[in-house]
Parts: C-alpha cells; structure tokens; sequence
C-alpha cells in the first residue's frame, strides 16, 4: 500500500523540483527557424575522387584517400600510391586536411630526431664493431709465434768485386785482346787491381782500377817473347745478395 502511494508521489515532486528551477540554468528551448548544425568533415574508407589536380600540376585518376599526418595526404590511385603535400590539394580537398603549420612543424622536428637517433646508433653499432675485430686482431697476433724477419741481403764483398774483375780481365787479354800479326799467345798474366771505389750517382756500382802484365810470343820471323803491361779500367754492377756484373771493360 506504502508503495503504491509513493509511485504516484514521485510524478509530482518531479514537476515541483523542474518548476522551481531558475530559467537561467535551463539551456533555451530549438525552434523551428534555427538552421540544424553543419556535419562534421567524414572520409568514409572508400571515398574516391574521380579527379583531383594538385597544385604543381599534376592529376591523379581515381584517388583514395589511405592515409595523412600534420603535413601530406597519402592517395592511392588509378597511377599507384602517391604523398601529397597539404598545400598542393585543391580548395575541396584543403578543407578535409586542412595543414597546421605549427603541428607539420613539430612532427618535422621529431622525424629530424629520429633520423638522427638512428644515424647515431648505426655509427654506435659499427664502432663496436671495428673495435670487436680490431680487439680479436690483437689477440690473433698475441698468440701468434714471433717470426724473426730475416735480415736484408748483404752487398758483395771487395774480395768479390775484384775477383770478377781478374776473371774479366784474365778472359779478354788471353782470348780477346789483339797483341799483332801473325801467331801470338798471351800467357802469364798477373793483374794488378786497386780497391774498388763506388761511384758517385750509381747506387751499388763500383769501380775498379787495374794493370795487367803479361808476355807475348811472336811467330813471325824467327820467333820471339815480350812482356808487357796495360792499365785497365773495370766498372762493376753489385747489387745486394747477387754475384757482381761487369757493365764495362776497357784500356786505359
């Protein structure tokens, strides 16, 4: 019965408490001339423009929009897939991505940090990598055993320098040299040779100085023997670890 009661209390305690309400508060009531509200800009998913000439001229066929951030309109088109910068798009499309200069701005600014972020790492990743290889470098060749590296080759000797030179010597006055007409033989020759003296501007050229004495027979007439002499001069190629060459021979 109580409750009965109070049901059919609670209609009218609700009129009371809405009369008693200041008109301040209400919110004012539509009326029939009041325009209705502008929609809100909506891109449905598979909204497509037949046509749409972007500022720098060119058009793209059948466009779609798939994709936008604060500065470029990502269109997918009858051409393939293509970025446009806000400010290229025509008037009805400008008001759907309207550009915000101030937002393009800071997500410039974060991709120029995360680009630089990367950069920093990868150069972070392959110095850790070179010092990595130099440090197993170090190790390989720690514990590799030391190899003596063998000492440079040695020049000739004098000793060698001049016995080259005998041998040159010895070969042209017996088998070379022309000691006048008829039958000759050149034997017991004995060489004097100085010390061998190198050469001013020749790297590894010597010179050595000589006098060859020797005796000569002459079959002409009755036949006789002579002794001679003759200065010679010797230039000789030495270079290290091999035997000497004689670049020249000749009498002085």
């Amino acid at each position: 019965m109580h409750m009965r009661r109070l049901a059919c209390l609670l209609p009218c305690l609700a009129a009371l408490l809405s009369a008693a309400e200041p008109a301040s508060d209400r919110a004012p009531a539509a009326t029939a001339d009041d325009p209705p509200p502008p929609p809100a800009p909506r891109i449905l998913p598979r909204t497509t423009w037949e046509r749409v000439e972007l500022g720098d001229g060119r058009v793209l066929e059948k466009a779609r929009a798939t994709g936008t951030d604060a500065r470029s309109v990502t269109f997918a088109h009858a051409g393939g897939l293509t970025k446009v910068d806000k400010r290229l798009l025509p008037p009805e499309l400008a008001e759907l991505f309207p550009f915000d200069a101030r937002e393009a701005g800071q997500e410039a600014r974060a991709q120029a940090a995360e680009r630089a972020a990367t950069r920093e790492a990868q150069a972070r990743r392959e110095r850790e990598t070179a010092a990595r290889a130099n440090r197993a470098e170090a190790r390989t060749r720690a514990a590799a055993p030391a190899v003596a590296t063998p000492p440079p080759p040695a020049p000739p000797s004098p000793a060698a320098i001049e016995a080259a030179v005998a041998a040159r010597a010895k070969r042209y006055y017996e088998t070379e040299k022309r000691v006048g007409s008829g039958s000759t033989l050149v034997f017991g020759l004995v060489s004097d040779l100085e010390e061998p003296t190198p050469v001013s501007g020749w790297p590894n050229r010597w010179e050595v100085r000589g006098v060859a004495a020797y005796r000569i027979y002459d079959s002409v007439g009755w036949g006789s023997f002579s002794a001679r002499t003759q200065r010679f001069r010797a230039l000789v190629e030495a270079q290290p670890g091999k035997r000497p060459v004689i670049v020249s021979f000749d009498e002085r």
